[in-house]
């Protein structure tokens, strides 16, 4: 009995010491979420282990991405690039165990990113763990969208338009087990702990802080005239986590207030005033928006034209439009925005609150005097007609008999006939 319990064991260690790294595909989009889950016996594993290569280049490419421990299971997501080609997941530098021996070797995983002829859906995060109501970022990429979400039979249906992103937020009330939000066929794990349940080190592993700042608009191009001042205002959205000390700066003559941040929250969209003065020389650059050794930049390309070309097209305030789902809501057509209304991608877009438009207090009054004048009107139309309905006197009808005989008897060679007769 001993030995075959023995054996059981032995032919039970490989499995359950083996290193398995799972992606969810094998062939991506450009600008989609790519998924793994690793399974191993790691001394230390870290989001600065994990990191996408293009296959024939040395470094690895810069992406989005973080990694969670959950349950002796690590989660990895990453924001792959806007590129095609061959790429891998590598695990560089990380101490595990398998079969009992301790190894440092790499680990890769290879896949590829490949054109798309139709839109393509990023989510942000691949991943959810939480106790507490949650959201995720959807964008689209290479044409607009229609989007299907769930969560739970919490649903959502939309049009996203190309490069806009849309914020999904989602209830857990009432759910005490781990589940998934499908999004157009992508599946996001979503790990659910209790009220009671810290995220903390104990279960969230691991987590490096992110530092993810993108502008909006993404660039800024066209025509300026020369000798004119312009001023745009672009917004500035961390995508990562809390931020502190951010930086701003351009390699141009031109003005960026604020240029300096001393905390941005985390999800929380800022906005810019851009002035480029009339005696701009250079407008071709990019502003940069800085956080320890992190840079993210925004292109500027803007063409200097003689203000005697009539036939050039400026470049204006719209050029530079934001999108409402970084700044503020859309009110519905029965509702009233509290606050300012900027122009947006998708129309006036309310920095504010959206409330629902008070109907006037004074609407039922003017119904109630509206039906009154009605029934008022009926009854003198009523009365009218009663009286002319009213039966004459004898009085009367001798009268008409004898207003009608004289009147006959003033027609000369007429014969009279008749008489008045009795009443």
């Amino acid at each position: 009995m001993k030995k075959r319990a023995i054996l059981v064991l032995l032919i039970l260690i490989p499995f359950v010491n083996a290193l398995d790294v799972n992606l969810y595909k094998g062939e991506y989009f450009s600008g989609e979420t790519l998924q793994a889950e690793i399974k191993g016996n790691f001394l230390k594993l870290t989001s600065e282990n994990v990191l996408i290569y293009e296959e024939g280049i040395p470094r690895p490419e810069p992406v989005q991405s973080d990694l969670i421990k959950y349950q002796n299971r690590y989660y990895y997501y990453a924001l792959l690039p806007n590129k095609k080609g061959n790429f891998s997941l590598r695990i560089q530098n990380a101490i595990y165990t398998e079969f009992g021996e301790l190894k440092s070797d790499e680990i890769k995983r290879y896949f590829k990113i490949i054109p798309s002829n139709k839109s393509v859906i990023s989510i942000n995060p691949g991943f959810v763990i939480t106790n507490d109501d949650f959201s995720v970022d959807v964008r689209s990429f290479f044409g607009d969208s229609q989007v299907n979400a769930n969560f739970n039979n919490q649903t959502r249906d939309f049009y996203l338009i190309e490069d806009v992103e849309k914020k999904l937020s989602f209830s857990v009330a009432g759910i005490n087990k781990d589940s998934n939000v499908d999004v157009n066929g992508y599946s996001i794990p979503v790990f659910i702990l209790s009220k009671t349940e810290e995220i903390n080190e104990t279960v969230v592993e691991n987590h490096t802080e992110i530092k993810k700042l993108e502008f909006q608009p993404t660039n800024l191009t066209g025509k300026i005239i020369q000798g004119k001042e312009y001023f745009f205002e672009i917004a500035l959205i961390n995508k990562g986590d809390n931020l502190s000390k951010v930086v701003l700066s351009n390699n141009m003559n031109i003005t960026v207030i604020p240029d300096y941040f001393s905390f941005i929250e985390k999800n929380k969209t800022l906005l810019l005033n851009l002035t480029i003065p009339p005696s701009y020389s250079n407008v071709s650059g990019e502003i940069t928006a800085q956080i320890d050794n992190n840079k993210f930049s925004m292109p500027i390309l803007l063409g200097i034209v003689s203000p005697n070309l009539t036939n050039a097209t400026e470049v204006n305030e719209t050029t530079s439009l934001i999108s409402c789902y970084h700044i503020g809501i859309i009110c519905d057509y029965d509702e009233i925005c509290n606050g300012s209304i900027k122009a947006s991608l998708e129309g006036p877009c309310c920095i504010g609150n959206c409330i629902e438009e008070e109907k006037s207090n004074y609407s039922w009054i003017v119904g109630v005097v509206l039906i009154a004048i009605i029934l008022i009107a009926v009854y003198f139309f009523y009365r009218k007609s009663k009286k002319s309905q009213k039966p004459k006197s004898s009085k009367e009808l001798l009268k008409e008999k004898s207003d009608l005989f004289k009147e006959r008897m003033k027609k000369p060679g007429e014969q009279v006939t008749g008489s008045l007769g009795k009443v």
